[in-house]
Formats: structure tokens, C-alpha cells, sequence
């Protein structure tokens, strides 16, 4: 759950702006307070799949109708979450670092940038 892992993040560790929005108006709200667009994703889908980076309120709709689309097409084989995490845009390298951790160590690590 990507909204949860914000949340818990909240004051711990740096992170863009972000809200939980359960509908396009709340998420049209938070697009325009941001000129540099902003990221659109569903809350509990695996690394990028669904995500948009949208900078106008038509890239918006047209990203809200897509994440319902993926929410249909799941229904049979989950129960999908119809909420969206939508965070500020941030600029820069962006930079993964996947891990494998038994019993406190470090079995395995790869750096992608």
C-alpha cells in the first residue's frame, strides 16, 4: 500500500508532497497548486504499473480513466484499491536500490540510476 508507506514516512524520512484522493476533483485540487505537474498512481498496485506522470488537468482525466480501466481489469484476480496517491513532481536523478535481507543481512544488493 503506497499511501501507507507515505504515511509512515511522514516526518521520518524526506518525500515529495502527496495526498490521498479518492476522487478526480480532489486530485484536480492538488494538480493545480503544482505548475511542474505532479504523479499520479494507484495505491495498491507493484512498482510502476499505473503510473502517470501528468502535467495538465486533461493528462489528469486521462490518467484517472486509465487507473479505473486497470481497476476493472483486476477485479477478478484481486480486490483492487480505488484510491489514488498523487505526489508533487520531483526533478533529478532517480536512482532504485533493490535488496535481499536474511536474518539482518545483506545476501544480495543492486544499484540502478
Amino acid at each position: 500500500d503506497k499511501a501507507a508507506l507515505r504515511a509512515a514516512l511522514d516526518g521520518v524520512v524526506a518525500q515529495p508532497t502527496w495526498q490521498l484522493c479518492e476522487t478526480l476533483a480532489d486530485a484536480d485540487v492538488f494538480l493545480a497548486g503544482r505548475p511542474d505537474g505532479c504523479v499520479v498512481k494507484p495505491v495498491g498496485r507493484q512498482g510502476s504499473i499505473g503510473v502517470h506522470l501528468v502535467t495538465s488537468q486533461a493528462g489528469l482525466r486521462e490518467a484517472w480513466r486509465d487507473l479505473g480501466a486497470l481497476t476493472e481489469r483486476a477485479r477478478a484476480n484481486a480486490s483492487p484499491e480505488d484510491r489514488v496517491l498523487v505526489e508533487g513532481r520531483l526533478s533529478g536523478d532517480e536512482v532504485s536500490v533493490e535488496s535481499v535481507v536474511c536474518d539482518g543481512r545483506v545476501l544480495f544488493t543492486n544499484v540502478t540510476a
